[in-house]
């Protein structure tokens, strides 16, 4: 988990920019400001408007781990990618007020019909790392404004050698089915 994202042509050519919070001689582009780096992320994507969107923990403070999550925080994540001055910015976040600590999954999603976003704290750590109680998944409905909508809590098993929980939340288009739309 290298705090970087890489992209590449299309067309197989080679590197196209590279950002990256742990390796700044990789590099090709800056953060405007500390609150735009990321750590650890999971489920990235770049939009059709070449934004990123991740879950991304913000594990730069000191002693921040799996072990030690006390210190630890993660969150939904757009940013802002202007390829002109080659810089990422905090377009959109949603940090659930800085309580929740997914080292290793989670997911975001933007719901083109509402605007609202999906985002799923998959395997939530709490104080003691590892060896503590195992606490649910927790997916949110969020605005645009980072206003929660709704809160699920998924429960995770109760077996101590469960380390992992789902991955990502992806929505379902029932419509296809049968079913309403979401």
């Amino acid at each position: 988990r290298l705090g970087t994202v890489l992209s590449f042509y299309r067309d197989g050519l080679g590197l196209q920019w590279a950002l990256s919070a742990t390796l700044p001689t990789l590099s090709t582009m800056s953060f405007t400001n500390n609150n735009a780096k990321f750590f650890h992320q999971h489920d990235v994507e770049q939009l059709k408007n070449g934004n990123l969107r991740m879950l991304a923990n913000v594990n730069f403070q000191e002693n921040c781990s799996v072990w030690n999550p006390d210190v630890c925080w993660s969150r939904a994540l757009e940013l802002r990618m202007d390829f002109q001055a080659m810089t990422a910015s905090v377009a959109w976040e949603f940090d659930a007020e800085r309580e929740i600590f997914d080292a290793i999954g989670g997911s975001v999603i933007r719901l083109e019909t509402t605007g609202n976003y999906y985002v799923f704290f998959s395997k939530v750590q709490q104080s003691g790392g590892y060896g503590a109680p195992h606490q649910p998944g927790r997916f949110f409905e969020v605005d645009p404004n980072g206003t929660v909508i709704a809160l699920v809590e998924i429960p995770a098993p109760n077996e101590s050698y469960w380390f992992s929980g789902g991955y990502r939340a992806i929505p379902l288009d029932l419509s296809r089915h049968g079913g309403a739309a979401t």
